[in-house]
């Protein structure tokens, strides 16, 4: 819209935040307590996937849609969750970690998401430590992992130095 048409939008969200203030944008209706979600953000909107649900979840500043979608699930005998995700262009990449009651958690694969099919494809397996807690970010072309904890079969805790670049295009 153009920006004297912005007054006429009708929105469910409150009056817009301005300035160095937070607001209030309201429950989200489709959130679960679930800990296999990873959201990214494209095209000006945030996309949460469960694997759990099979379902995308969608926020664009207003209101939460949920579609679809056969989002991989490699071991449901396990607590199978994404461990990170970041985006690059117009795909989402995951990774998918399990973590068995009595073992330490292990990669159980990595996917691209095409944001514009709804559709996954496995791609190389990331050869880095399960971990919890790391960042996940993208610079250009690139998505970086970096840091992380995790937990071994003694049910300690250790903290990995590590941080791992994926180039999509080798």
């Amino acid at each position: 819209p153009e920006v004297s048409d912005l007054n006429s939008i009708t929105t469910n969200a409150p009056s817009p935040c301005t300035g160095n203030t937070w607001l209030y944008a309201g429950q989200n209706p489709i959130y679960s307590s679930q800990h296999d979600e990873v959201g990214l953000v494209y095209n000006n909107k945030f996309y949460r996937f469960s694997c759990w649900n099979q379902m995308v979840k969608i926020f664009d500043g207003t209101s939460w849609t949920s579609v679809s979608s056969n989002v991989p699930y490699a071991n449901p005998a396990a607590s199978v969750f994404f461990s990170f995700g970041f985006t690059i262009g117009d795909k989402g990449y995951f990774n998918q970690t399990s973590h068995f009651p009595d073992y330490p958690s292990q990669n159980t694969g990595f996917y691209e998401y095409d944001f514009i099919n709804n559709t996954w494809q496995q791609k190389a397996d990331f050869p880095g430590n399960a971990t919890h807690g790391q960042a996940f970010f993208t610079i250009g072309n690139k998505g970086y992992v970096a840091g992380g904890y995790n937990h071994n079969a003694a049910n300690t805790t250790s903290t990995k130095k590590q941080t791992w670049e994926y180039n999509p295009q080798n």
